[in-house]
Protein backbone atom coordinates (compact mmCIF):
# COMPACT_ATOMS: atom_id res chain seq x y z
CA UNK A 1 0.00 0.00 0.00
CA UNK A 2 1.30 3.61 -1.05
CA UNK A 3 2.06 6.29 1.31
CA UNK A 4 -0.76 8.66 0.62
CA UNK A 5 -3.60 5.65 0.92
CA UNK A 6 -2.52 5.21 4.20
CA UNK A 7 -3.41 8.94 5.34
CA UNK A 8 -6.80 8.22 3.72
CA UNK A 9 -8.83 8.92 0.51
CA UNK A 10 -7.92 11.48 -1.98
CA UNK A 11 -10.52 13.85 -0.01
CA UNK A 12 -9.55 13.33 3.04
CA UNK A 13 -5.85 14.40 2.53
CA UNK A 14 -7.27 17.11 0.61
CA UNK A 15 -9.31 17.79 3.96
CA UNK A 16 -6.50 17.29 5.80
CA UNK A 17 -4.20 19.95 4.00
CA UNK A 18 -6.53 22.68 4.02
CA UNK A 19 -6.95 21.98 7.81
CA UNK A 20 -3.29 22.42 8.41
CA UNK A 21 -3.19 25.41 6.36
CA UNK A 22 -6.07 27.49 7.97
CA UNK A 23 -4.20 26.59 10.97
CA UNK A 24 -1.28 28.68 10.01
CA UNK A 25 -3.17 31.31 9.20
CA UNK A 26 -2.82 34.64 11.13
CA UNK A 27 -5.97 36.23 13.52
CA UNK A 28 -5.28 39.29 11.14
CA UNK A 29 -2.64 41.05 9.04
CA UNK A 30 -2.08 44.60 10.09
CA UNK A 31 -2.27 46.88 6.54
CA UNK A 32 1.28 48.59 5.68
CA UNK A 33 -0.70 51.71 4.47
CA UNK A 34 -2.75 52.58 7.50
CA UNK A 35 -1.91 49.74 10.60
CA UNK A 36 -5.57 49.05 10.44
CA UNK A 37 -5.84 45.49 11.47
CA UNK A 38 -7.33 43.58 8.57
CA UNK A 39 -9.23 40.52 9.91
CA UNK A 40 -11.56 38.91 6.71
CA UNK A 41 -8.46 36.72 5.17
CA UNK A 42 -8.45 34.63 1.72
CA UNK A 43 -5.96 31.80 1.22
CA UNK A 44 -4.04 31.90 -1.59
CA UNK A 45 -3.52 28.77 -3.83
CA UNK A 46 0.24 27.71 -3.13
CA UNK A 47 0.10 24.23 -4.94
CA UNK A 48 3.66 23.87 -6.73
CA UNK A 49 5.06 27.01 -4.73
CA UNK A 50 8.21 25.32 -3.11
CA UNK A 51 9.22 26.71 0.47
CA UNK A 52 5.74 28.69 1.12
CA UNK A 53 3.77 26.66 3.87
CA UNK A 54 0.66 29.37 3.89
CA UNK A 55 -0.47 32.88 1.87
CA UNK A 56 -3.01 35.11 2.32
CA UNK A 57 -4.29 38.32 1.41
CA UNK A 58 -7.09 40.90 2.70
CA UNK A 59 -8.43 44.23 1.57
CA UNK A 60 -8.36 47.03 4.53
CA UNK A 61 -11.34 47.54 5.55
CA UNK A 62 -10.25 51.49 6.31
CA UNK A 63 -8.06 52.40 3.36
CA UNK A 64 -8.83 49.92 0.82
CA UNK A 65 -5.72 48.77 -0.02
CA UNK A 66 -4.12 44.86 -0.55
CA UNK A 67 -2.72 43.29 2.10
CA UNK A 68 -0.32 40.29 1.65
CA UNK A 69 0.78 37.69 4.11
CA UNK A 70 3.27 34.86 3.09
CA UNK A 71 4.47 32.24 5.34
CA UNK A 72 7.46 30.02 4.54
CA UNK A 73 11.14 29.95 3.68
CA UNK A 74 12.46 33.65 3.95
CA UNK A 75 13.96 32.65 0.16
CA UNK A 76 10.44 31.98 -1.13
CA UNK A 77 8.40 33.92 0.37
CA UNK A 78 10.77 36.85 -0.93
CA UNK A 79 10.21 35.34 -4.45
CA UNK A 80 6.51 35.35 -4.19
CA UNK A 81 6.78 38.88 -2.47
CA UNK A 82 8.40 40.21 -5.86
CA UNK A 83 6.24 38.17 -8.07
CA UNK A 84 3.00 39.70 -6.74
CA UNK A 85 4.76 43.14 -6.94
CA UNK A 86 5.64 42.91 -10.38
CA UNK A 87 2.38 41.46 -11.01
CA UNK A 88 0.17 44.23 -9.41
CA UNK A 89 2.85 46.98 -10.84
CA UNK A 90 3.65 48.25 -7.89
CA UNK A 91 7.45 49.06 -7.80
CA UNK A 92 7.58 49.46 -3.85
CA UNK A 93 5.70 46.98 -2.52
CA UNK A 94 5.11 47.01 0.96
CA UNK A 95 6.02 44.25 3.04
CA UNK A 96 5.01 43.72 6.55
CA UNK A 97 5.52 40.96 8.89
CA UNK A 98 2.53 39.63 11.35
CA UNK A 99 2.28 36.38 13.66
CA UNK A 100 1.97 33.85 11.60
CA UNK A 101 1.04 30.76 14.08
CA UNK A 102 4.15 28.19 14.23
Amino acid sequence: MGQAKRRGSREERTQQSIKKTEELLPEFLTCNSCSTKVYDLNLLPTEGISGIEVACAGICPDCGDSTWGINGDPEATQQLMEILSEELNQSDPKIGIDQFKL
